[in-house]
């Protein structure tokens, strides 16, 4: 699997399931409306596109999905939104908080990396309170450099695409890494 930024709200997913790569873009994106061409990936999950398209298999409203294999849950709080993504035997966990706590039980988010995006505040109470084994954190580049000194970040955490493979989750502790 390969995790890596399209641009600033965008992250690609890309891994095989059914033995065919599958690609699943994640909209990070808040408030803003949607500007430009649509990514081509397999799923694109976002709330910023109200129109109806055809392809990428869009996910915009809160439910559980199953598509070329790879298995999707998305809820919608009032201030925060997650999704589960089940891909190549690993489980990706995203919440995206513009609060600076859980609006719900943390037994409901188990997995083996979480994507936060949110406050500093919000980042760092997740990764010490989250049961995972990586951390993507998506912070505002106001945010960033505080939160790399603070956590003790290391160059070698810094990665424009990460690489992943069941048994290097199996191996790690906690790590955070930073998608640059």
């Amino acid at each position: 699997m390969e995790i890596s930024f399209l641009k600033e709200d965008l992250i690609k997913i890309k891994g095989k399931a059914n033995d065919k790569k599958v690609e699943v873009t994640l909209d990070l994106g808040e408030n803003k409306p949607w500007r430009g061409k649509i990514p081509k990936s397999d799923i694109l999950i976002s709330q910023r596109i109200e129109k109806e398209i055809t392809f990428p298999f869009l996910i915009n409203i809160q439910g559980e999905y199953e598509k070329n294999g790879v298995l999707i849950k998305y809820f919608i709080q009032k201030s925060q939104k997650s999704f589960e993504i089940k891909l190549e035997d690993m489980k990706i966990v995203g919440i995206l908080s513009e609060r600076e706590k859980f609006e719900e039980s943390k037994e409901l988010f188990s997995g083996d990396i979480f994507i936060l995006k949110g406050k500093k505040t919000f980042v760092k109470k997740a990764i010490q309170e989250l049961e995972g084994k990586i951390f993507i954190p998506v912070l505002s580049p106001k945010e960033k450099n505080t939160f790399l000194k603070e956590m003790r970040i290391k160059k070698e955490n810094l990665y424009q695409k990460l690489k992943i493979k069941k048994e290097d989750i199996l191996k790690k502790r906690k790590e955070i890494a930073l998608l640059v």
